[in-house]
Parts: C-alpha cells; structure tokens; sequence
C-alpha cells in the first residue's frame, strides 16, 4: 500500500548516468502521479538544481566525473542562498559496509540500494518528506512569506527569485488543491522567465486576492 506523500504530486530529480536506470525510475516515479526531471550527469544535475526547485532528488552514486557526492556537495552549495533544504537519496548497485554513514556525512539524506525495490523507494519517501494529503490547503506563513518574495522581486527586477518564488506557490497550490492560485503562479513564473515585470506586477494582484480567498474558505470549511 502507498503512503500518504505518494498521493500528492512531487517534483523529482533524478540523476543517472545509464539511460535504462533513468527510464525505468522515471516511468515508476510518473505512474504514481509524481513530476520527473532527469540528468545523465553531476554537471546537468547542478544545471538543472539552479533554475528549479525540487521536492526530492535521487542521485546514482556510482558516476563517471562528477560522482553522485560531489555532485552532492554542489548542489547543498546552490542550496545555500536558499532557505530550503531538499532531500538526496543515495542509490547504489554497489553497497559495502559503511556507505550509508558515509553517504549521510557527505550531505545526503537517505541510501537505496540498485535494483531498487518499489517498496523501499516508497517507504524512503514517506520517511523523508511530511505527510500531505491531498485535502490539505495552503500553508499560511510560508505562502505569505512567498507572496513577499515575489513583491520584492518585482520591486527590484529580480526575474530569478520571482521565479523561483512563484514556481514554489505553483507547487504548494497543486498540492493544496487551489487551481486559481496555482494557475496565477504559474503565469507569474512564465512572466519572470521573459522579465514581465509590468505583467508580473498585475498577476501578484490577482493572486494575492486569489491567496486571500482560498485561505477565507478553509477557515469556514467545517
């Protein structure tokens, strides 16, 4: 039986160098309603980890170059200038005594072992990540701090974290279930990427009466 995380929708990063592995983990994680972006390599993983925020990352160990801890340590250094911390499961098809303290020391979260077994890949993830169900509205500090965050940016032309303030309510909205502020967020973030300020500036106003509606009604649901 899956856990409650799995009824909810996750953005997650995969990172493989063997295209079957990816396909096979990224087919897994789609079936079971999940968002799946893939890397080949430690240089994408870090591409991809700068310009998008993710709810969990699985990061092959064994990788030619970059290997899946260093790769690691980049990102929590990407991570920093953020005040979000994501979760990196360590996969490997080599397991030997002691990996998994010192995948833990080197930053990482979690350890799964190839080939990885349903069962364990959703248990890891209901470990890591809190329990959401899909019932469950939107967070009011945090979607009020992101509604800040997103005034700020267009204030001072910053396209970056007005996007990444965005893309981060677009996903508390799917998961609380509010599609007006879901479907606000996301033209905000699609704004950001072409500097829309002026666009963006009017979108935060809708959204904000959006915010306040959703937030009004969960107050009066019995």
């Amino acid at each position: 039986m899956l856990g409650e995380t799995w009824r909810r929708k996750l953005t997650i990063l995969v990172v493989d160098d063997i295209a079957i592995s990816r396909s096979v983990l990224k087919e897994t994680l789609i079936y079971n309603g999940h968002r799946v972006v893939d890397a080949e390599n430690g240089s994408q993983a870090i591409e991809c980890f700068s310009v998008e925020a993710f709810d969990l990352v699985l990061m092959d160990i064994q990788m030619p170059g970059m290997d899946g801890i260093e790769t690691t340590r980049r990102l929590r250094r990407v991570e920093a200038r953020r005040n979000r911390r994501t979760p990196v499961v360590a996969l490997t098809a080599y397991a030997m005594a002691g990996d998994r303290e010192r995948f833990l020391e080197a930053g990482l979260d979690g350890y799964l072992s190839k080939p990885l077994r349903r069962d364990a890949l959703n248990a890891e993830i209901d470990r890591l990540l809190p329990t959401v169900t899909d019932e469950e509205g939107l967070p009011v500090s945090e979607t009020m701090e992101l509604l800040e965050a997103m005034r700020e940016a267009i204030a001072s032309g910053d396209a970056g974290a007005l996007e990444r303030a965005a893309h981060r309510l677009k996903g508390l909205a799917e998961k609380g279930c509010s599609n007006a502020v879901r479907h606000d967020a996301f033209r905000i973030e699609m704004a950001a990427r072409k500097d829309g300020f002026d666009a963006a500036g009017l979108l935060l106003d809708r959204l904000i009466v959006n915010v306040k509606s959703n937030l009004r009604n969960e107050r009066t649901d019995p």
